[in-house]
């Protein structure tokens, strides 16, 4: 990951024509005529100019001709062995061996030529089949065009469901969430723009946009944009020879000493015939040649061909295109799989696990001033004693202050999804509205990091939030309708409280081996350090941050994603009244269903796993 200064040099800088770069740095500047709120975008002629500059909005692909594609089939250490074996069949005049080898290098090179040329059809039509269009703004008129035709400059529109067509910023409309996983390999989708840091308007080629609608302005296209780079090198790194399989190379190994072992006792029968018993050189020559022929195991390369296209079509049974045999053996001879894991191993949608949920209900952090409600009106509906929630009190709220209308959030759709599961979905319905009516709702956004609702019932108003552990401990002077300091918060306690949290997490942590297991020994195990983390930050006289900090860091430890739930109740009686932190709510991006299947068969091969993330 670049930092941003370096990042945006490399971005800017990666097209050739350095007035054209100039231009882009004004989001609007798109034409002589064009000015901030009249955006007409490009004109064709600018189109033409910079399409021959910069080339269509893909990374190009040498193209390979069909007659390619059959001559490199007799490149190769095995072919040049069968060649060289069929002149010598010639030389000697040997013309029933010569037809057999010649006749087996015609065979392997039309099945190579066959299994590959369909490879390449299938890639051409997958290709086609996966081409995309956006609608793009031009000479004052929006058309819709092929992706391809797209360069820097344009304007294009974008919507939910999308891929973003080339690298640019973003200009105006919603605020996006666009899912990076593609680049990053995180499962959240990010929020655009952002106004922390000076990329927070950059959107790249290959994410998704999941959420929202925008216009961006497009700033590179293909092979400039950054995953055409990426893609380009990976393009180079495979250029030179046809590749030789694994299994193929120790097939070579074994040829080769039999060949030099052939090559030395023809070298012994040549030197015993002419010296010792007088044979004309050009007899023994026939002779020795035979022997060198009959060295050479002619019917070997058609063999692993043969078997390579079977397996070739075996795969293709299971959806895979192989675009070419050798991969065949690569993979049969994998002894390590470094595999993603997001979407790979996981499915890429957060869960949340209700019993991992952590409860602040330590009692020096119930607000002294605030007049508890009685009743069935007060702020924790499953709880018997109305000052202490549980869990279901926890995941309930954090249903609450979740946007049932917006279920492109992956935060939402979860906490929504796990409570709906676990109350029953008319039973929750059932309760929001006896809860009261919600009067507000300000969803999460990057800058105040939480979601909050008000909630009016009776004369008494409780707002619900969740977020961010930091920003719903102290909000701080930040743009949210909302700010306070959590009941038991104090601001000047801050640095000791994260050293004490610090201290204790990495404690608990490092003695237990069994934290990044998420079924119930797992979950059992983190609940233990859980507890431990609670009881040794009070020893150390850790407050409610401490302990909330040192819960949070164990948790992530074991892999778990946390949201913060805090809620305040005040009524005609209390206008003072705190917020307070209830708890902590235990997402997972969960493994797909077919993952321990994969690993168990990866592991009875004899191949090991490794999995590449970004989440620590």
């Amino acid at each position: 990951t670049l930092d941003n200064k370096n990042e945006r040099e490399i971005i800017m800088t990666s097209a050739s024509n350095s007035s054209i770069i100039s231009d882009l740095e004004n989001p609007l500047l798109l034409g002589d005529e064009t000015k901030e709120g009249d955006t007409l975008g490009l004109t064709s002629a600018q189109v033409a100019l910079r399409l021959e500059e910069y080339g269509p909005n893909e990374v190009p692909i040498e193209k390979v001709s069909m007659c390619q594609v059959f001559f490199r089939q007799y490149y190769g250490t095995m072919p040049a062995m069968l060649i060289v074996a069929c002149i010598l069949a010639a030389i000697i005049q040997d013309w029933e061996d010569f037809g057999i080898i010649f006749a087996m290098l015609a065979i392997n090179g039309c099945i190579g030529f066959y299994e590959e040329s369909k490879a390449l059809a299938s890639l051409e039509a997958l290709k086609n089949e996966l081409r995309q269009y956006v609608s793009v703004l031009r000479d004052g008129k929006v058309s819709s065009i092929d992706i391809a035709e797209l360069v820097p400059g344009d304007i294009v529109a974008i919507r939910g469901g999308q891929a973003v067509p080339a690298d640019g910023i973003w200009l105006d409309g919603d605020i996006v969430k666009v899912d990076t996983a593609a680049l990053t390999g995180e499962p959240i989708a990010r929020t655009i723009p952002k106004n922390d840091h000076d990329q927070g308007k950059k959107l790249l080629a290959g994410c998704i946009l999941v959420q929202g609608e925008c216009r961006m302005l497009i700033q590179a296209t293909g092979k400039q944009t950054q995953v055409g780079q990426a893609t380009e090198m990976v393009a180079n790194a495979k250029k030179g020879p046809k590749p030789i399989g694994r299994f193929e190379t120790q097939i070579l190994r074994i040829i080769k000493l039999i060949i030099i072992t052939s090559l030395a006792i023809t070298f012994v029968v040549l030197g015993y015939q002419i010296h010792n018993r007088g044979e004309t050189f050009s007899h023994v020559l026939l002779v020795c040649l035979s022997l060198i022929i009959g060295a050479v195991p002619i019917a070997l390369p058609l063999v692993l061909q043969v078997t390579m296209a079977f397996g070739a079509q075996e795969m293709a049974e299971h959806g895979a295109i192989v675009t070419h045999t050798t991969a065949l053996q690569e993979i049969a001879s994998m002894t390590i799989l470094n595999s993603d894991k997001t979407g790979t191993l996981t499915t890429a949608k957060m869960a949340v696990i209700p019993q991992m949920t952590w409860l602040a209900k330590d009692q020096d952090i119930i607000p002294e001033d605030e007049a508890i409600i009685k009743g069935d009106t007060g702020p924790f509906i499953f709880s018997k004693d109305k000052n202490v929630p549980t869990k279901d009190d926890c995941l309930f709220l954090a249903a609450l202050a979740s946007n049932a209308n917006n279920l492109d959030d992956p935060v939402d759709f979860a906490i929504l999804t796990a409570a709906k599961a676990h109350f029953g979905e008319s039973q929750l319905n059932k309760y929001i509205t006896t809860f009261g009516t919600r009067t507000r709702f300000d969803g999460f956004n990057p800058d105040v990091k939480r979601a909050v609702v008000t909630v009016e019932q009776n004369g008494t108003t409780t707002i619900v939030a969740k977020g961010l552990l930091d920003k719903i401990l102290d909000t701080g002077n930040d743009s949210g309708t909302e700010q306070w300091l959590c009941a038991g918060i104090h601001r000047d306690d801050r640095t000791s409280d994260e050293a004490i949290a610090s201290r204790v997490s990495s404690e608990n942590i490092e003695s237990d081996n069994n934290n990044n297991q998420h079924d119930e020994l797992g979950q059992q195990s983190t609940a233990r350090e859980l507890e431990a983390a609670s009881t040794n930050c009070r020893r150390l006289g850790g407050g409610v941050r401490a302990r909330a900090l040192a819960a949070d860091a164990v948790l992530s430890s074991a892999g778990y994603k946390t949201i913060a739930v805090a809620v305040m109740t005040k009524n005609q009686n209390n206008t003072t009244a705190h917020m307070r932190l209830i708890g902590l709510i235990s997402m997972l991006d969960p493994p797909r269903l077919d993952t321990t299947a994969t690993l168990f068969c990866l592991q009875r091969a004899g191949i090991s796993v490794k999995m590449i993330t970004g989440d620590h």
